[in-house]
C-alpha cells in the first residue's frame, strides 16, 4: 500500500461511526500474544463481513478517534517486523500473511502503523483457538 492509499484508508475508517469486527484502533503497544489473538479475530471478522482485509491500526485513540501517533516503529515489544512474523506466524492456522505498513501523516508528522490482515477462507486460529470480536455492549476486547 502506498502513502495515498494509507491516508485514504485512515480517513475512511476514522469517518465511520464505530469500530467493527474487521478493524480496530489502538493507542498503546501490546504483547505478541495479544497481537496474535487480534490477528485471528480481525481475519475472522473480515471473512464474516465479506471484507477482503481486516486492519489493526496503531496510533489512534479508539474512543475519541484522536490521532495520537506511535513513538517507535513498532507498536509492540518486538523490535522488528521479521521478529513479529517469526513470533506470530507459526501459531496461526491456517497461516495468513499479514502485512505491516507505516504512515507518517504530512499534516502533523504523526506515525501510524497498519497491520493489514487478509480475511481467512476458513476460521483463523491462534494457538488452536479461533477468535472473533463481539462489539455490542463490550469494550471491543478479544
Amino acid at each position: 500500500m502506498n502513502m495515498e492509499d494509507l491516508n485514504m484508508l485512515l480517513e475512511t475508517l476514522l469517518a465511520t461511526q464505530e469500530e467493527t469486527t474487521w478493524f480496530e484502533f489502538k493507542a498503546k503497544r501490546m504483547k505478541a500474544e495479544d497481537m496474535g489473538r487480534w490477528i485471528s479475530a480481525l481475519a475472522n471478522g473480515a471473512f464474516l463481513e465479506k471484507e477482503a482485509y481486516g486492519y489493526l491500526i496503531f496510533g489512534i485513540d479508539a474512543k475519541t478517534k484522536t490521532v495520537k501517533g506511535v513513538n517507535q516503529f513498532w507498536p509492540m515489544r518486538i523490535p522488528k517486523n521479521e521478529d513479529l512474523q517469526a513470533t506470530i506466524l507459526p501459531d496461526l492456522s491456517p497461516r495468513i500473511n499479514f502485512e505491516i505498513h507505516e504512515l507518517i501523516r504530512e499534516e502533523d508528522k504523526k506515525k501510524i502503523i497498519f497491520v493489514k490482515i487478509p480475511a481467512g477462507s476458513k476460521k483463523v486460529r491462534f494457538k488452536g483457538k479461533a477468535y472473533i470480536l463481539y462489539l455490542k455492549e463490550s469494550s471491543g476486547s478479544v
